[in-house]
């Protein structure tokens, strides 16, 4: 080919990469490339550097040579910097995460002397994932896992070991957030799992126990599941919730009763653009996050119900009376479909009259004043105010040791303990028939 041939064909690539650059978003381009992106702006300058060494040919070799080395030396230098810094700040962050860090007491949850002692304590936290995917209406669902102590199906249900589910199955639904589901036990050892070995003793049928927690759920998505699981056609013979810190919790972030969790992060992924590849690789960087930590104004990460002006007990009667509308919207479903209900409202660590350990006393302190605060006051709300709800707050007043693994999570005795104040407040009520 000769060299007019090549210095023509590199002009046409310029021009191209030229005009698609520009162009993009007008003939459907648009992920990465809308706007007047890094991505469109590069695009458009090795089009113009093309075109540069189609036109001049040989002249501009040499000039772009010594401009290309130049700028390999300048990314060399750039790119070793950014390693030291990195590697910097990933050293300070966990210097800084395990010496001065409010609630780092929660944070390495698999390393509390509990896990150490139980033969399955290494495999369930290898295995253990807060994953979860999009789900019609209840917005989100654990994903499906198969695993030597957490099992989930392809409908985000995990396992009940010991569930006999036939037609003449006395059916458990047991709902709640992530307690319920389980996060630090494995599958024989959650809240639905011990309901299941307390029924199966107690009743003369088989019992079949389906544990629908999930992560982060609060009453309201608890609500939807079980109206989407009537809606096909799949009938409990009771159903039980086991909640209210979620709800709670989810208040906290948002200043309003009734949200969900993580409202304002789930909303912006609608209403804000799309970060480039650029910035989602910046933002996963430990400096970034040092940075986050000390230099860069936390904005809206740091919104909570306080921030916002909200009084803590007009939220708390509002968190108080919209749990309460869940309730009495439950309760009409059971009366149609003709099925049991229960609910519960759990214990937690900022309103237990347990003896706290160190570690237990060091988590609740390092919980967020207003947090504290808003839990106590709710708590205040419900409490005695409903015979239909019932208060398992003091289940595990009597209970000596260590319990909590952090802020809301208890260890499988403690599970054991509150599975077995449930079993013994259905039993004095149904007849398993």
């Amino acid at each position: 080919m000769s060299n007019t041939a090549r210095r023509a064909i590199l002009v046409v690539m310029g021009v191209s990469l030229l005009v698609f650059a520009f162009s993009a978003p007008l003939i459907g381009f648009t992920i990465g490339l809308d706007g007047l992106s890094a991505a469109r702006l590069m695009l458009g300058g090795i089009g113009v550097l093309v075109i540069l060494i189609g036109v001049f040919g040989d002249r501009a070799n040499s000039g772009i040579k010594r401009v290309f080395q130049g700028i390999a030396g300048l990314l060399m230098i750039t790119l070793l910097v950014a390693l030291v810094l990195e590697t910097a700040a990933v050293l300070l962050l966990n210097v800084l995460v395990m010496r001065y860090a409010p609630n780092a007491v929660a944070i390495n949850r698999d390393q509390r002397p509990y896990y150490q002692t139980v033969e399955w304590g290494a495999a369930y936290w290898q295995e253990h994932s807060e994953a979860v995917e999009y789900a019609p209406y209840v917005i989100w669902r654990h994903v499906p896992q198969s695993g030597e102590t957490i099992n989930i199906d392809e409908n985000g249900v995990r396992m009940t070991p010991g569930a006999v589910c036939e037609p003449d199955s006395y059916r458990v639904f047991v709902f709640g957030g992530s307690t319920v589901w389980g996060l630090g036990a494995p599958d024989w050892a959650t809240i639905p799992a011990f309901l299941q070995t307390a029924l199966d003793a107690a009743l003369d049928q088989p019992v079949c126990v389906i544990n629908y927690g999930d992560m982060g759920y609060v009453a309201s998505q608890e609500v939807m599941r079980l109206s989407l699981e009537l809606q096909a056609g799949n009938i409990p013979s009771a159903a039980v919730f086991f909640d209210g810190l979620n709800d709670v919790y989810a208040a906290f972030q948002s200043g309003t009763a009734g949200m969900h969790q993580n409202q304002q992060a789930i909303a912006a992924r609608f209403d804000a653009p799309a970060p480039n590849a650029l910035t989602v690789l910046i933002q996963q960087s430990a400096l970034y996050r040092l940075l986050a930590l000390y230099a860069i104004p936390q904005g809206a990460q740091s919104i909570t119900y306080e921030s916002l002006g909200v009084d803590s007990n007009t939220l708390a009667e509002a968190v108080a009376q919209h749990h309460a509308e869940q309730r009495a919207f439950a309760a009409r479903l059971a009366e149609s479909y003709g099925f049991e209900l229960f609910w519960f409202w759990q214990p937690m660590i900022t309103t237990t009259n347990k003896p706290l350990t160190d570690y237990e006393t060091r988590t609740r302190d390092g919980l967020d004043t207003a947090l504290i605060t808003l839990y106590r006051e709710t708590y205040a709300q419900i409490s005695g105010v409903d015979s239909n709800l019932i208060d398992l707050t003091r289940v595990l007043d009597a209970v000596e040791g260590e319990l909590w693994i952090d802020s809301a999570h208890v260890i499988p005795e403690a599970n054991s303990v509150i599975a077995d104040a449930i079993a013994e407040m259905m039993l004095t009520t149904t007849n398993g028939e």
